[in-house]
């Protein structure tokens, strides 16, 4: 349980990085081997990319926040997988308010002593017609 613990005040951290558009403890964060992947499990982005596309997204949308909620955590040894629900909130086209909820599996490893992300992969949802999530970090 301790792991478990140590496991949510990371993601914590994380999800409260990303609210404050904090760069330095998003890079902390994310491990070197991340790999961002869509729902077919193609990898996207890695960790320069996706840090990248971060800043790109902070600087194109500063009221850009996010809602999450862990809705499953597998821990074996020193690798986990939150599977989450996260909805982001920003300003679109014409200042109009959006949302996007997208669900996820993360996979985090105990580096350190520490839990980094190394991996997200979007779940297919089938709510849009072909059940195709685009993440955050695509649509940038």
């Amino acid at each position: 349980m301790p792991h478990e613990q140590e496991l949510r005040q990371q993601r914590d951290a994380l999800l409260n990085a990303v609210n404050t558009h904090d760069l330095d403890a998003i890079r902390a964060l994310v491990d070197l081997t991340y790999e961002g992947k869509n729902e077919a499990g193609t990898v996207c982005l890695r960790h320069d990319a996706v840090i990248d596309h971060a800043a790109s997204l902070f600087r194109k949308h500063p009221e850009y926040r996010e809602l999450l909620e862990i809705e499953d955590v597998e821990i074996v040894e020193d690798t986990a997988r939150l599977t989450t629900c996260r909805i982001e909130r920003y300003t679109g086209l014409f200042g109009a308010a959006r949302s996007r909820q997208a669900r996820q599996v993360e996979t985090w490893r105990l580096r350190d002593g520490q839990w980094v992300l190394s991996e997200e992969r979007v779940l297919a949802d089938g709510t849009d017609g072909g059940g195709i999530v685009v993440p955050w970090w695509i649509w940038t």
